[in-house]
């Protein structure tokens, strides 16, 4: 998160669609993108559920990742 702020000061963070849909979100990626391993089938839910939100079905750890304003 420490990122966030560069990115919403650059000129284009406006014009996007997903900034401008409200559907931009931040995922732990130290605790499941950046490395392989066991909690790679846990990775692939939490993007699911980012990305088809209720549609998924399927309930995440909601630690994993927040939805950005």
């Amino acid at each position: 998160m420490i990122d966030l702020p560069l990115l919403q000061k650059h000129p284009l963070w406006p014009s996007l669609q997903a900034v401008q849909a409200g559907r931009v979100y931040a995922l732990d990626g130290n605790h499941y993108l950046n490395r392989s391993g066991p909690r790679l089938v846990e990775s692939a839910e939490l993007l699911a559920r980012v990305m088809w939100g209720e549609k998924f079905g399927m309930e995440v750890d909601a630690q994993g990742w927040k939805q950005l304003e």
